[in-house]
């Protein structure tokens, strides 16, 4: 199946991503309102590409603000070796980590000088993690979520679980990251699955769905998208009302583009609805067989990514008009790895085993490349900052890399990467004016 690098509930660098999901069956069916009744094409649709802002990367329709890169050879400015790391977030300048198969702590570092804040003891830690917002970071244990004070670590509230949680925290944070955003939370009771805002501050509940869980989440505009076993669901993010739901059955991913909202299925189908409505604008074929495909909502409107129907290979992209479905450019065979759009000229960037690439995404056409010195494992193992791109070439005991994201395509620097223990991963997270390197339990800041 196609996927995306890059998930909601790991960011390496920046990048969020497409989940997949699975279902039987096939096809779709009309869209229905919160009273039943079938929903009603809107008029006054904006069809018109609007520029993202500069310093951002676009991923599944939703520009993301990425912090200044480095203009010269990085340098190793710190390292620190953590004990038993489980999990690990960076938010602007803060690092959030937790240590300890048993009695884990949670700590809050400064990224700038790896300076240690504060740590307390939190107890189990879940699949989930750790998930800092701008007001409470928090902790999903196995039965039950706790809340703590980004300023001291003092714990602010704990909830238990009636039931487990299926996806546990997912924290509206990383995609709308402004003070006292809702935290969502998802959880089973009687194999009833529920999904509920919470107020991360108190933990007050704002409001609760019943449908939508086995699902994936992305917020956007203050709506939410849910896209799962339930097809397509739009829910205001504020009051949780259910705005339109429209069955689709099959489904693998889905996103926000302007105001339709595309959506794949397994089957190499892509449709685009109205955001407004739900009411289905088109449908198009752009794989055969169970190749899979993904959407990649752009600023010159769709970027469709099809894996080889084998599921290896390089991907398939073709940029595709929102407004009809049509076929604008490709299909184009590109690089395995998909870094996103640039906001400061809106370029695709893929990544071969031999060099990193940039395409023009009106016309899919290369404006530029670099050569690599090694092929990059992962999407963890690249990030990008404003108008560079980090990348460790080789793996574990590879090559940190910084090259320009412009015409040039420079390679402005690289340092080896020597590593104690052989085969560990080193994964990247971009921070202001320089990128964090983590390999087991050690982490290094370049810059």
């Amino acid at each position: 199946m196609f996927t995306i690098v890059g998930a909601i509930v790991v960011l390496a660098g920046v990048g969020a991503g497409v989940f997949m999901v699975r279902d039987r069956g096939g096809g779709s069916e009309s869209p229905t309102t919160a009273t039943g009744q079938p929903a009603t094409e809107t008029t006054g649709i904006d069809e018109t590409p609007k520029p993202q802002p500069p310093n951002t990367v676009t991923y599944i329709g939703q520009p993301i603000t990425v912090p200044a890169g480095i203009d010269g050879p990085p340098r190793k400015q710190w390292s620190k070796d953590l004990e038993d790391l489980l999990w690990m977030q960076v938010v602007g300048d803060d690092v959030y980590v937790t240590n300890g198969y048993s009695d884990t702590t949670l700590a809050r570092l400064d990224a700038k000088s790896g300076r240690e804040l504060w740590r307390v003891p939190v107890g189990d830690v879940a699949d989930y993690g750790v998930w800092p917002t701008s007001s409470a970071v928090l902790i999903n244990g196995d039965s039950e979520l706790r809340a703590y004070d980004p300023a001291d670590g003092k714990r602010l509230w704990r909830m238990s679980y009636p039931g487990l949680p299926d996806f546990g925290v997912l924290d509206s944070v990383f995609l709308r990251p402004i003070d006292g955003a809702p935290v969502l939370v998802a959880d089973s009771v009687d194999s009833e699955y529920r999904l509920r805002a919470l107020d991360p501050s108190s933990g007050r509940e704002l409001w609760t769905q019943n449908r939508g869980l086995g699902a994936n989440y992305i917020l956007a505009d203050g709506r939410l998208l849910l896209f799962g076993d339930d097809g397509l669901v739009q829910i205001d993010a504020d009051s949780g009302k259910l705005i339109w739901a429209a069955p689709v059955r099959r489904l693998s991913n889905a996103g926000p583009a302007g105001k339709y909202v595309v959506a794949a299925t397994e089957s190499g189908a892509v449709s685009a609805y109205d955001a407004g409505s739900g009411q289905r604008r088109w449908t198009k074929r752009f794989a055969s067989g169970e190749a899979g495909v993904g959407v990649l909502p752009s600023s010159r409107g769709l970027v469709v990514g099809e894996e080889m129907e084998d599921g290896e290979g390089p991907l398939i992209l073709t940029g595709v008009d929102l407004a009809t479905g049509e076929r604008r450019w490709g299909p184009r065979q590109v690089g395995s790895l998909y870094l996103g759009e640039l906001g400061w000229n809106n370029a695709l960037v893929t990544a071969t085993d031999s060099e990193l690439v940039l395409h023009d995404v009106s016309s899919g056409e290369q404006i530029a490349s670099a050569p690599l010195s090694a092929p990059i494992e992962g999407r963890s193992s690249a990030a990008v900052a404003a108008r560079v791109a980090y990348l460790v070439e080789g793996g574990s005991d590879g090559t940190l890399a910084v090259i320009r994201l412009d015409g040039s395509m420079e390679r402005i620097g690289s340092v080896d990467l020597t590593e104690d223990d052989d085969g560990i991963d080193t994964h990247l997270y971009a921070v202001s004016g320089g990128v964090l390197a983590v390999a087991g339990d050690r982490i290094t800041r370049y810059g």
